[in-house]
């Protein structure tokens, strides 16, 4: 028992460090603003992991996947929490997808950005309805 436990402390400092994600802020300027903190993921590996596994989030926060523009896709596999995803070009919103489900079996649909975009924005479900956020609605990131 002694040895699992030590072999989970040291999965979690790898995990840990593997992932040091940068941080910045994010408004979006729908029918009244929406501004949060996000944690940045500009690499592959974090965007493959987006944000399996958290079962929580405080309401103005989200992750902020940063990317070479390309048409994407992102699946809600290994999600424990429904949210919405924001499809981003340069400052412009271009596609939003709301109340995402989360999915335990092994074929997850998958949610297209159906044009190219440079950004990925994933905050809780609701957040979308709540605040009115559209197409080509302005994005303002300040990064730290």
């Amino acid at each position: 028992m002694k040895y699992i436990i030590l072999i989970i402390f040291f999965i979690s400092i790898s995990i840990n460090t593997a992932y040091a994600y940068n941080t910045g802020k994010i408004t979006i300027y729908g029918n009244k603003p929406f501004k949060a903190d996000v944690l940045i993921a500009n690499k592959p590996k974090e965007w493959i992991l987006g944000l399996m596994f958290i079962r929580h989030l405080d309401k103005n926060t989200g992750l902020l996947m940063i990317m070479p523009p390309a048409k994407v896709a992102i699946w809600m596999k290994n999600m424990l929490m429904p949210i919405d995803c924001i499809y981003i070009l340069n400052n412009r919103v271009v596609n939003i997808y709301k109340n995402l489900p989360v999915c335990a079996i092994k074929n997850c649909k998958k949610y297209y950005s159906n044009t190219l975009v440079n950004r990925v924005l994933e905050v809780n479900a609701g957040i979308a309805e709540e605040y009115g956020i559209k197409k080509n609605d302005k994005v303002k990131l300040n990064l730290n």
